[in-house]
This record gives structure tokens, sequence and C-alpha cells, in this order.
């Protein structure tokens, strides 16, 4: 049996994972944000697009707030340790937030993605999430929508785990 204090424990090391220590913040509103230098560091002036985002990760340790549904394909490529979550993470209710689009995850390392609705239907043959390669991502609170046998690739070369 596991005890109630072992479930704290393990729900405590999950939110640890999703934050990482030290990390910058950066914020993306579809709706009311620019690209452009100056912007993303706060919800009065975010990035517009999570592309955009991701891009601008060019140190480790990040994470990415989604504040509004979004839709756009996006590639993560030589990163580490960057969290992309929906701005209702910790309140639970984060099912209101939809990405429209796919995820390609290449050469990176540590990227988690957090609570959030990932769909690809609009996508006509196309995988939600593509892990290309590398390793330790995970997926939490996540539903992922797809045509029929094209949610989640995952390659040989990439190690996941979804929570």
């Amino acid at each position: 049996t596991v005890s109630n204090s072992q479930i704290t424990d393990q729900a405590v090391n999950a939110v640890k994972m999703d934050f990482p220590r030290n990390a910058k913040h950066m914020y993306v509103d579809a709706q009311l944000g620019v690209n452009a230098a100056g912007y993303g560091a706060n919800q009065q002036k975010p990035y517009a697009s999570l592309q955009y985002a991701v891009d601008q990760a060019t140190s480790n340790g990040f994470i990415i707030i989604l504040m509004s549904s979004l839709t756009e394909n996006v590639t993560i490529t030589n990163k580490l340790q960057l969290v992309i979550r929906s701005e209702n993470s910790n309140v639970g209710n984060s099912a209101n937030l939809v990405f429209n689009g796919k995820i390609t995850i290449t050469n990176s390392s540590s990227i988690k993605i957090v609570d959030m609705q990932i769909d690809a239907r609009n996508l006509t043959n196309e995988h939600a999430v593509s892990c290309v390669s590398g390793a330790g991502h995970y997926f939490k609170g996540c539903t992922i929508l797809a045509d029929a046998g094209y949610g989640l690739l995952v390659s040989a070369a990439c190690a996941y785990t979804q929570l």
C-alpha cells in the first residue's frame, strides 16, 4: 500500500520537476502579444507565439507560460530544461487551454509540457507531438488529439514519460 505521505511527496516532486529553480519566465498570448524585443517577460507584455518564445530561450531553464489558446506548429531544437505550461496549471483549470498544431522535439533534453490540450486534428495525417531525439521529456496533465494513429510519435532515440 501507498501512504498519504508518499502520495504527497510524489506530488511535490512532480511539481518541482515542472518548475526548475531559478528559471526565467516568458509569457505568450496569441491575442495580446507582440513578437519583439521588450516583450515576453511579463503578463502585461507577452509574446504572440510559442515558437518565438521557444527561440528566445537561449539558455537552460526557461518556463514558457501560455495565457491563451494558440494555433501554430512549433519546433523545439537544441533546448535544455524548457517547461511549457498553461497559465492555469496550478488551479486545475487547464482544460480550457488548447494548442492547435503540432510540436516537434529534436536534439533537446528535459522538455516538459504541462496541463494543456494539444489538438492536431486540423492537420491531415500529422502527429500532434513528435519526439525525434533527446531524453528526459515528459507530458503531465495533457490531452493529445489527432487523426487515428497519429497522436504521440516517439522515436527510439527519444525517452519520455507521461504523468
